[in-house]
């Protein structure tokens, strides 16, 4: 599980900074938002009842504050009284609009050159502990600038 974890945030630490990167100069930019993240709980005891999870997420380099109930009244006045605690993680992001980032991305792509194949993956050739070639049923594509 801890070393699960630990891929996960080498994964993801830094998909909303590669999402806007992605995004620049294709149109799609505005669908891209820096913000911080907020997890909301109906309790602080709530909360504690995660602190497994939560440890885990800390041991991993996961940066996290947490928010009592009157910042978080300043920060979200339209959320629900029924959340009294929240934990912010900060710097993060999302997009507004998933389908039209999407759509930006892959006109940036096409207009780049770029195809879409569809096949089903039979396996994952590697060099070292990198990926070289997706082995499909019509044949292996090669990974490129590696």
């Amino acid at each position: 599980m801890n070393r699960i974890a630990r891929e996960l945030f080498t994964l993801t630490s830094s998909a909303a900074d590669e999402h806007r990167i992605l995004a620049r100069g294709t149109g799609a930019d505005g669908y891209v938002r820096a913000s911080d993240y907020y997890y909301v709980y109906r309790s602080r005891a709530d909360f504690e009842k995660e602190a497994f999870a939560w440890d885990i997420r800390r041991k991993n380099g996961i940066v996290f504050d947490e928010v009592g109930e009157p910042e978080l009244r300043r920060l979200e006045p339209d959320l629900s009284s029924a959340f009294c605690f929240a934990i912010r993680l900060p710097d993060h992001g999302f997009s507004i609009d998933p389908g039209q980032l999407v759509k930006g991305l892959t006109a940036r792509f096409r207009k780049n050159g770029g195809r879409f194949l569809r096949a089903k993956v039979r396996s994952i050739e590697t060099l070292g502990n990198v990926a070289a070639a997706l082995i499909t049923a019509p044949g292996a594509w090669r990974m490129t600038g590696r």
